[in-house]
């Protein structure tokens, strides 16, 4: 599994609370002053300024500037040098030329390479409109970067979720295949040759008591044989889609569950549900539990747990599913990002009901996973 790669981190400088971080480019102290009281009229900030090339990209890295303010010409150092310093550094920042002079050529020119914008030292009443506004602008432009970034990401985890579940399927075909042939091909190979030994018996002209008493075993052996028959079709069924769902419901279906898994595992399950009856769509009722079942799936595969509580709620608002174990829990954030996709699985299910996961985990703590529906969707 591919991990996410958006290592951006957003911008909204003027919504933390905190000092504008202003960096200015400038060899003249005079404009420092005058950049420095056109800007105090309007924001609370701090300034750090540079001149020379070292100094600028050592300063981008430890002062981490909101905004960059640049003059176009100096002695060792020009302003196009200082865009290209920060595009190299991949640090987003708002970024505007300002300087005594330029031609309209060289303005469109720095444009072009990425600066926000330009202004001229003898004109500087725009100078605070164009730091909010080349703020915003990058605000947004950064925003749409993480959600490009972040919806490329789930169309990595939907591929990948994709060819979990092709795998899942295939090899759940190859399982059901092998138990079909191997268990209940035995079982009707065993019947035949059954009714085949009985076939012979009655030909047989012998009414012996003895051969009567073989007769009779073998039926009884056969009775006993078909009951195994059938229970191994109805086990192949029920792994296939369990039919107590379509005819009884979730509760039922549930409960069936919880029993095998208390029969089947080391662990101590319980179901407690009060739902008082509630009616669900077919699509939901799937859905709702095979959530369930991917999440007692992974108890069983990670938890290391000695009891899980499965909880079914509800209040006027919502329908809850929780999931609580007292195992070992685990680290969330590595969880989402790893190549473990139960959770994005879930996700996934649960969106067509506007569905909301909540997971509340640490180490040695155990794990509780809270799934939300409103109810006002749950019966389409």
């Amino acid at each position: 599994m591919t991990e996410p790669l958006n290592n951006i981190q957003s911008f909204d400088p003027f919504n933390e609370n905190r000092p504008l971080r202003i960096l200015i480019v400038e060899d003249s102290d005079l404009d420092v002053e005058l950049i420095r009281l056109k800007l105090k009229k309007e924001f609370n900030f701090i300034d750090e300024v540079v001149y020379d090339e070292k100094a600028y990209s050592k300063t981008i890295e430890v002062f981490n500037p909101d905004i960059i303010l640049s003059d176009y010409s100096m002695p060792q150092f020009n302003g196009l040098e200082a865009l290209k310093i920060l595009k190299a550094s991949k640090i987003q920042r708002p970024f505007i030329i300002v300087t005594g002079a330029i031609d309209e050529e060289t303005a469109v020119h720095c444009i072009k390479e990425g600066a926000d914008d330009y202004l001229l030292k003898d004109r500087l009443t725009r100078l605070p409109a164009a730091i909010r506004q080349s703020i915003k602008q990058k605000r947004i432009a950064v925003e749409k970067e993480i959600a490009s970034i972040d919806l490329e990401f789930s169309h990595l985890r939907l591929r990948d979720l994709l060819n979990r579940l092709e795998w899942i399927r295939d090899d759940e075909k190859k399982r059901i295949s092998l138990e079909i042939h191997d268990q209940l091909g035995q079982e009707l190979t065993a019947s035949k040759l059954g009714l085949f030994y009985l076939k012979q018996q009655i030909e047989n002209k012998d009414k012996s008591v003895e051969r009567k008493e073989n007769i009779s075993k073998k039926i009884n052996e056969l009775i006993e044989l078909s009951s195994n028959t059938i229970k191994t079709v109805r086990r192949i069924a029920h792994q296939l889609r369990p039919v107590i769902l379509d005819d009884l419901g979730l509760i039922p279906a549930l409960e069936w569950m919880i029993k095998n898994f208390n029969e089947n595992t080391d662990i101590s399950w319980r179901l407690v549900a009060d739902i008082n009856s509630l009616e669900f769509s077919d699509k939901f009722t799937t859905a709702a539990f095979r959530i369930i079942q991917e999440t007692l799936t992974n108890v069983i595969r990670h938890s290391n747990a000695e009891s899980c509580i499965v909880s079914i709620t509800k209040d006027k608002q919502g329908l809850f599913f929780t999931i609580k174990d007292n195992g070992v829990g685990f680290d969330l954030a590595l969880a989402r990002v790893s190549d473990k996709l139960g959770l994005f699985g879930i996700e996934e299910r649960i969106k067509p009901w506007n569905g909301v996961l909540k997971i509340n985990t640490g180490k040695d703590s155990g794990s509780e996973v809270i799934v939300t529906f409103p109810l006002n969707l749950l019966k389409n």
